[in-house]
């Protein structure tokens, strides 16, 4: 039984260690995508330029839409464990990041449109 329990505790474990990880490179994905889109473009009305910055901020904001998507996953596999007193902070993190990639997927497209 204690077998069992400590592998249940090294799976707990390692969930929480990828939970983690992917909060992090959520943060510095958007920090990125943000820089980006906030660096000025070289010679003003470039549409090539525009139209690369936003292909690539598009990329970006997919890969941690999809990230995010796997925080969901693992906040419900770990759902159970009510010793974790940190999840609900990660909880909250993870609302705060979708929230600002929310807000940066729609200055993209309000740039899309006007492109």
């Amino acid at each position: 039984m204690n077998h069992l329990s400590s592998d249940h505790n090294k799976t707990v474990q390692a969930i929480l260690n990828d939970y983690q990880e992917q909060i992090s490179l959520c943060l510095t994905e958007i920090k990125k995508v943000i820089n980006l889109l906030d660096a000025p473009i070289m010679i003003s009305g470039n549409q090539q330029q525009l139209s690369e910055k936003l292909a690539l901020a598009n990329r970006m904001i997919t890969q941690t839409t999809e990230r995010l998507e796997k925080l969901e996953e693992h906040s419900q596999l770990l759902q159970n464990q009510s010793h974790l007193t940190e999840l609900e902070n990660y909880g909250e993190i993870r609302e705060l990041l979708a929230y600002q990639l929310e807000k940066i997927k729609q200055k993209t497209e309000k740039w899309q449109y006007s492109a």
